[in-house]
C-alpha cells in the first residue's frame, strides 16, 4: 500500500497483482458425460511501485525476483506459467513513484 508524505518522501515499496483471465475454450467434442476439458489462458501482472529515487535499479531488481519465483513453476492445482516479461512504464503519480511491471502468461485445464 502506497505510503507518501505531503512532500513525496517516505514512499515504500509495494505491488499490485492482476489476474487477466483471456481464453477459455473447450478442448475436446462430443458428449463425454463428466470428461469435458476446458483450456484457460491469461496472464498475471505484478505492478512493482518503487519511490522514484531508487527507480529503475530498484524496480527492475524487484521484477527479477519475481521472475525468479515462475520461472518454470507449477502449481499444485496444475497452473503452469510461461512466457514471462518485464515492462518498464516509469514515472507515475505526479513523478515521485516508478512503476515497473513484471508479466506471466498462465495456463491450465479444467475437467468438469
Amino acid at each position: 500500500r502506497e505510503r507518501e508524505s505531503a512532500t513525496g518522501n517516505n514512499i515504500a515499496p509495494w505491488a499490485q497483482m492482476l489476474w487477466q483471465p483471456a481464453t477459455g475454450r473447450q478442448t475436446n467434442v462430443g458428449s463425454n458425460s463428466g470428461a469435458n476439458r476446458f483450456e484457460h489462458r491469461g496472464t498475471i501482472t505484478l505492478q512493482i511501485n518503487v519511490p522514484a529515487g531508487d527507480g529503475l535499479f530498484l524496480g527492475m531488481a524487484l521484477a527479477t525476483m519475481a521472475g525468479n519465483a515462475f520461472k518454470g513453476q507449477s502449481t499444485s492445482g496444475g497452473v503452469f506459467f510461461k512466457n514471462h516479461r518485464t515492462q518498464v512504464i516509469g514515472k507515475i503519480r505526479g513523478g515521485f513513484v516508478f512503476r515497473v511491471d513484471f508479466l506471466t502468461e498462465f495456463q491450465f485445464d479444467e475437467v468438469t
